[in-house]
């Protein structure tokens, strides 16, 4: 006999995190999924985490059982900096996987973040099409490459380098925050988030340099393995391309000893263009664990939590302006309650999309029309997927003259976030 639903999933309890006394059930989750361990080291990296997070959890037989945590943050879209919310992490207990935990918990917190007036929510996925059921959609593909450093084509030799520690956590943060941005770069505002990042990078080191009055203006986080390496580099700082090119004589200068260096590569950039014998070194380490590399992954999806409000900061300039009805779909819809107070951002648009854009409910009659769903209208609007790429999937449906418009008018920068989360 099939079951229903609610055979599928007892009574469900949702509520905030509170610390310190759930604190022993986020440490319980974690280590089940095996983010964490048993050492007071990573459950102090859990609990700065939490401190600077908007953190929900879900109970199951009154025993917290799912915990949530969402930050703040901002987006580029093209020059227009957006406000959103980062879900920067879903878990489930052993005891409550397959009892629809994760997505009813993570709709309830998206929902409180649009209610408090959050326009776009980014996340990392475990894999594709969990969250598409939540209205995300897949964002454009990372490059990631591993090299030798002595490999490195770049000439002179770099000053001498500041020592960073945990001591120089807020400078550090807020050289991230202050970074050279391009289109769908993002930032995490609490301080939090980076404190986390590095008490859980076991054995992380920062080199850096100051500015004459202080500042930390550009900057590596970097976690080694063994002598010889690798190092996972896991952000590169800086404002400048002379601050980027100094970063990587220091990388180089590591390459006496280091053998092999791991890193997400910047979106403007094209490491191969820096490296000697990129092929050569691939064929002459492949296999191996310092094997010299490339490889790219859509790991990350977005979301529009308020279409009026997104389009209305949304401006695309230079190529003309283009209107249409927009018939959206979203599927969040069935996994939120009457009390969560929002249900998602499905319904008939009249869309304008140019140097200036709006978005408000109605249909006009003269219009083309799109069909989509808010998981194919985020892609679009980011820049993760052409019109042309989605309407081949069958995620978005419309008269070919509005699809090469569109396309036109959308050719925007491939979108990087430059934040693992």
């Amino acid at each position: 006999m099939e079951r229903t639903r609610d055979q599928w999933e007892p009574d469900i309890r949702m509520r905030r995190y509170s610390d310190p006394a759930d604190r022993s059930a986020a440490i319980r989750i974690w280590n089940e999924v095996g983010w964490i361990e048993d050492e007071k080291r990573e459950q102090e990296g859990l609990a700065v985490f939490l401190s600077g997070a908007d953190a929900w959890l879900a109970e199951l037989r009154n025993t917290p059982e799912c915990m949530v945590a969402t930050m703040p943050g901002t987006v580029m879209h093209l020059s227009q900096e957006i406000r959103m919310r980062a879900v920067m992490a879903v878990s489930t207990s052993r005891v409550g996987r397959r009892q629809g935990l994760a997505r009813r918990l993570t709709a309830h917190a998206l929902a409180n973040d649009a209610q408090e007036g959050e326009l776009v929510s980014l996340l990392g996925m475990f894999d594709q099409g969990f969250y598409d059921h939540l209205g995300y959609g897949t964002g454009a593909y990372e490059r990631f490459i591993s090299f030798d450093p002595a490999a490195l084509r770049v000439e002179g030799r770099p000053p001498v380098p500041h020592r960073l520690t945990m001591k120089d956590a807020a400078l550090i943060h807020e050289s991230r925050l202050h970074r050279m941005r391009i289109h769908g770069s993002c930032t995490i505002l609490p301080e939090a988030a980076s404190n986390a990042e590095m008490i859980l990078s076991k054995g992380g080191f920062g080199l850096g340099y100051f500015s004459e009055d202080g500042r930390l203006t550009h900057h590596l986080w970097a976690v080694p393995k063994g002598e010889n390496g690798p190092y996972r580099v896991d952000w590169l700082v800086y404002e400048t391309p002379e601050q980027f090119h100094e970063l990587l004589r220091l990388i180089k200068g590591l390459g006496d000893q280091v053998y092999s260096v791991q890193m997400k590569e910047p979106r403007w950039v094209h490491m191969q263009d820096f490296l000697d014998q990129p092929f050569r070194n691939h064929l002459r380490t492949r296999r191996s664990e310092l094997e010299s590399s490339w490889e790219s992954s859509a790991y990350w999806q977005v979301r529009i939590l308020d279409l009026e409000k997104v389009m209305a900061v949304t401006s695309v300039p230079g190529r003309g302006r283009i209107s249409f009805n927009l018939q959206l779909e979203d599927p969040i819809a069935r996994y939120l309650q009457d009390s969560d107070g929002w249900s998602g951002i499905a319904g008939a648009y009249v869309v304008t999309v140019g140097e200036v854009s709006h978005a408000r409910p109605g249909h006009e009659n003269a219009l083309p029309t799109m069909r989509a769903t808010v998981n194919a209208f985020s892609r679009l609007w980011f820049g993760a997927a052409s019109p042309l790429s989605l309407a081949l999937t069958g995620e978005i449906e419309a008269p070919a003259e509005l699809l090469e418009e569109l396309g036109w008018i959308l050719c925007l920068p491939i979108p990087s976030l430059d934040w693992v989360f």
